[in-house]
Formats: C-alpha cells, sequence, structure tokens
C-alpha cells in the first residue's frame, strides 16, 4: 500500500514540474466519492471510499482529449475489505463548455 502511495505522489510531482513547457494543454483535478458495495456469497452492503487524480491531455484544437488518472478505491462488505489501485484511460471529446463524452478502460 506505501508504494502505491509513494508512485502516485511521485507521479503527481512529474506532472506538477512539468507543466510549465505545457501549460496551454494539460488540466489536473482530483476525485474522491464514496462506494456502497458487497460481494455475492455475503450481501451485507457497506460504505468505502475513493480519492484520486487525473489529467487531461488535448490532442489539437478540435476538443479530443485523453484522461489518464490514478485512484484508490476501498470496497467490499463487513467481513471482508477489498483494496483496489484503478488505473483508467479513456479517450473523450469536449462538446461544449458543460458537456463531454468519455470512452475507455480501467
Amino acid at each position: 500500500m506505501k508504494r502505491y502511495i509513494l508512485i502516485f505522489i511521485l507521479a503527481c510531482a512529474i506532472l506538477i514540474l512539468d507543466t510549465p513547457s505545457i501549460a496551454q494543454t494539460w488540466q489536473y483535478g482530483i476525485k474522491a466519492g464514496l462506494n456502497y458495495s458487497g460481494y455475492r456469497r455475503n450481501p451485507d452492503l457497506t460504505i468505502g471510499y475513493q480519492f484520486g487524480g487525473f489529467t487531461k491531455r488535448y490532442l489539437g484544437e478540435f476538443g479530443w482529449f485523453l484522461e489518464p488518472g490514478l485512484y484508490y478505491s476501498l470496497e467490499g462488505n463487513i467481513l471482508k475489505r477489498l483494496e483496489f489501485i484503478y488505473i483508467p484511460l479513456s479517450l473523450g471529446f469536449d462538446a461544449d463548455d458543460t458537456f463531454n463524452i468519455n470512452v475507455g478502460f480501467q
């Protein structure tokens, strides 16, 4: 677990240090939320959480972008807590200032 946190901090530091040269086309953000989860053998659901960061890299001037991220998630139920590191990558299109479409995997 400590290794994943260290990797996340190093990745953020590299992106922040690289920002001045490409500040026009990169955007950064954080996400956090709650999970309500369980699994099939034991239906007792519990509340977990997730947090992490993402970066958005625009591909030209037409609104297309790549959005990689790194998220830590705590899921499971009362008997078994599961920890996950998600590394999603999505391709998206900004239709306007308030609406975009993303397609990708994690």
